[in-house]
């Protein structure tokens, strides 16, 4: 059994060519994407593209988990559908990209990462020109429950956490180098009030401090110039 032997998994391989296993598996995942589509509509009142492909990373909310270095990428793949015209947008495959997790109550940097990722979503999901290529979720109180409906839609599961690689990274270049540069990306929206804390006053500005260290440090500056 596959379960107590996943070895077993590769006999997949045969199906590949199958037309028929093909628009079965097909079909199990659409329905999973929709049984995700229907919790959010009951849930959160959010209309879902079950067409789209769904990328998802959920995981509990950590520096090394990367999920600031996720939201970043998803920043620049909207920046690009923006650099397109009409036509070479229609070429592309829509995506979701769905946020999940929780962090340790004490764990400050980590609340900002989520307010991040909540304001990127209320400018992107409202933009005419991008709404029906991109849009992205951050679903709230992370279970195992919202989990089990979660997993099964995934086109793609992002696991980019590095805690291997900088446990040897560490071991090899135990002095940093000084060595700073900087880059600042700010999104701006008015459906951002000032009267949300997380909001920064109307906008989310992410400043990324490349050193030549273990990690790049991360540093979240609002407009009034606090520095997390």
């Amino acid at each position: 059994m596959w379960l107590k032997d996943l070895t077993k998994l590769e006999d997949l391989l045969d199906c590949v060519k199958d037309e028929d296993f093909r628009k079965d598996w097909a079909a199990v995942k659409q329905a999973n994407k929709e049984r995700l589509a229907h919790h959010m509509q009951v849930t959160l009142g959010l209309k879902v593209n079950t067409k789209a492909m769904f990328d998802v990373q959920i995981k509990r909310l950590h520096k090394y988990k990367r999920q600031t270095l996720n939201i970043l990428g998803v920043i620049h793949h909207y920046l690009v559908l923006k650099s397109m015209t009409p036509e070479e947008r229609k070429k592309l495959t829509p995506r979701n990209v769905f946020f999940a997790g929780k962090a340790a109550p004490g764990y400050y940097i980590t609340k900002p990462t989520i307010c991040l990722i909540v304001n990127v979503a209320h400018v992107v999901n409202a933009d005419p020109e991008t709404k029906d290529y991109l849009n992205i979720f951050f679903l709230p109180d992370y279970s195992v429950t919202l989990a089990e409906v979660l997993i099964p839609a995934s086109d793609i599961s992002q696991h980019i956490s590095t805690c291997s690689f900088l446990s040897l990274f560490e071991l090899h270049h135990p002095e940093p180098s000084t060595t700073v540069t900087s880059t600042a990306i700010t999104l701006s929206s008015p459906a951002m009030s000032q009267n949300n804390p997380c909001s920064w006053h109307g906008s989310a500005a992410l400043k990324i401090w490349h050193q030549q260290t273990l990690t790049p440090s991360i540093a979240f500056t609002s407009m009034m110039g606090r520095h997390i």
